[in-house]
């Protein structure tokens, strides 16, 4: 009943529903994974997290390209089935022809049922996976792989300084960052409309960041002035040094978690930069590529591999890594981060071609909400009047934007809607953004990753 009920929803809302839950559980599942990692409260080395979810991925994108091959030719081989059967009953067998038009087609088809055995089709082999995956243009994706492996580890590091409402909200600024390295670096332009949604996207970021920020100052403040009232009233010189002590514990302990959070903010910015340096180089060097979304994904995750282990595992934490091992820190909720971020990536490759930007937009704002009103029961997260506000203008430069670019009567290839694509699709995912090669994007977030390429497989001709 369910699943007959099911079959019935258009794909759009049933990408719409994968993509909210999608961005929604990542940022989540990160940060809890963050604050409680290991049985006894010690942190897993997030470079190991990353190796992971690269390494799932590659595996999943092989399968799935795999997956992809054996349909195709299963539906070539019933349409070659489907026209001998045809000619065969026009012909009726009573010319001689048709015997030789049978025996033709039957050595061309052996087997319909069998897509090892379609014709021109070379057997699926690993040496035919090589070929398929790593052609010539293959090479070109080791630089977006390692700026992708560098966002990942930076995403991992700004959700363990940051509140995943914060976080969730202040990542939106790879729209920015990504609309900005279009418009500096390829000279694409934008509509009115997209500056003005950027302008309010900047301006709810700042708002979101505003409590947090300026209550350093007038925390400590009151911290030590609360010292003073209670060194006046206490009674005896220890209760008032007792007193003092505590003020400036807590003083320094907000001072901390203030350069925490700028720390953190700096770390979202700057993986940011490295989703719009992406999505430029996407757009310069792959638009119009016809390899499969699949063999992208592929070589994406591969050369993701080299940059996670050497730069990240052995490099960054190997002393950590040494001392402590691989495993050191995970429990069920580090794998559910890694299992989130892997699958992100698929899933946008899997549901892009059904979302418009519109869509997308819109799923990114009820992920926006959801993470929030998560983050209060999760985290005990304090919403404050500003933090709505910024909020609420976050969300509505986000579907702003995205209207903006879907509105445009130029090919959707233009530089807007390219980095709409690259800035707007994948969430945290993945860590990595969507990117837009022909007419759609890589989003992450993610991505968290993933090159998505509506349209790019390729048409085999018989």
């Amino acid at each position: 009943m369910v699943l007959a009920l099911l079959r019935n929803v258009p794909m759009k809302y049933v990408s719409l529903v994968t993509l909210v839950v999608q961005n929604s559980a990542l940022v989540l599942v990160m940060r809890y994974s963050r604050l409680h990692s290991g049985s006894t409260g010690e942190k897993y080395y997030t470079s190991t997290a990353v190796f992971l979810a690269e390494l799932s991925k590659f595996f999943m994108s092989v399968g799935l390209l795999l997956y992809e091959e054996i349909s195709r030719r299963r539906q070539l081989a019933r349409s070659h089935h489907q026209g001998y059967e045809l000619a065969s009953n026009q012909d009726d067998g009573t010319h001689s022809g048709a015997a030789g038009r049978r025996k033709s087609a039957d050595e061309d088809f052996e087997d319909p049922q069998n897509p090892s055995t379609a014709p021109s089709e070379p057997p699926l082999t690993v040496r035919w996976l090589f070929n398929e995956v790593f052609g010539d243009d293959a090479w070109k994706l080791m630089i977006p792989a390692a700026l992708y492996t560098v966002q990942n580890n930076l995403q991992y590091i700004a959700v363990s300084l940051l509140d995943a409402a914060t976080f969730q909200v202040t990542y939106q600024l790879k729209i920015l960052t990504t609309a900005l390295c279009f418009v500096i670096i390829l000279r694409k332009p934008l509509n009115l409309w997209q500056w003005l949604s950027l302008v309010v996207l900047t301006v709810g970021i700042i708002l979101v960041q505003l409590p947090s920020l300026g209550s350093v100052g007038g925390t400590a403040a009151t911290a030590n002035s609360g010292a003073g009232a209670t060194g006046d009233a206490a009674a005896t010189a220890g209760a008032a040094a007792e007193a003092v002590d505590k003020a400036a514990n807590a003083a320094l302990q907000t001072q901390r978690d203030s350069w925490e959070k700028l720390l953190g903010l700096l770390t979202v910015a700057l993986a940011c930069v490295m989703s719009g340096l992406a999505g430029v180089y996407f757009e310069k060097i792959l638009k119009g590529s016809k390899t499969s979304v699949w063999a992208r994904n592929i070589q994406l995750s591969f050369f993701s591999l080299f940059p996670a282990l050497f730069l990240g595992v052995m490099l960054k934490d190997g002393a950590g890594v040494r001392e402590h091992g691989f495993w050191y820190g995970y429990n069920a909720w580090t794998f559910g981060a890694i299992t989130c971020q892997a699958l992100g990536g698929i899933i946008v490759a899997l549901v892009v071609k059904y979302a418009d930007n519109i869509l997308k937009g819109f799923a990114t704002s009820i992920s926006i909400i959801l993470s929030c009103v998560a983050s209060i029961f999760i985290f005990d997260f304090h919403i404050t009047i500003m933090f709505v506000i910024g909020t609420a203008a976050v969300i509505y430069a986000t579907y702003l934007y995205g209207t903006a670019s879907s509105a445009k009567p130029t090919p959707k290839s233009t530089a807007a809607s390219e980095a709409d694509g690259a800035a707007g699709g994948r969430s945290l995912e993945q860590g990595r953004s969507e990117v837009v090669l022909d007419t759609t994007g890589l989003d992450s977030g993610d991505d968290d990753d993933d090159i998505t390429v509506t349209g790019s497989v390729r048409q085999h001709q018989h």
